[in-house]
């Protein structure tokens, strides 16, 4: 009777071992899978990114600066997945 306990518990524990060193087959690949680009940084007068004098002072800054932006390209499409959660 201990043999048959003992491999039953064996055989549990192989099982559940197996069972999570396969949880990396269960993901789900991206469907609409979109290529990522270089993002691109640019300069331009500070007075293009800050839209009024109280925010230019606060950023200690002239409205003919420079400034360096990030552009990050956009596709236009919006990801519905987030917005279930």
């Amino acid at each position: 009777m201990k043999n048959v306990i003992a491999t039953s518990a064996l055989l549990i524990l192989v099982a559940g071992a197996a069972s999570a060193a396969g949880n990396q087959t269960r993901e789900r690949p991206d469907p609409n899978a979109v290529p990522a680009s270089a993002a691109q940084t640019i300069e331009v007068k500070a007075s293009t990114v800050y839209s009024n004098s109280k925010e230019l002072a606060r950023a200690g800054l002239m409205s003919d600066d420079s400034v360096e932006v990030t552009v990050v390209p956009s596709t236009g499409v919006v990801d519905m997945r987030s917005r279930d959660n």
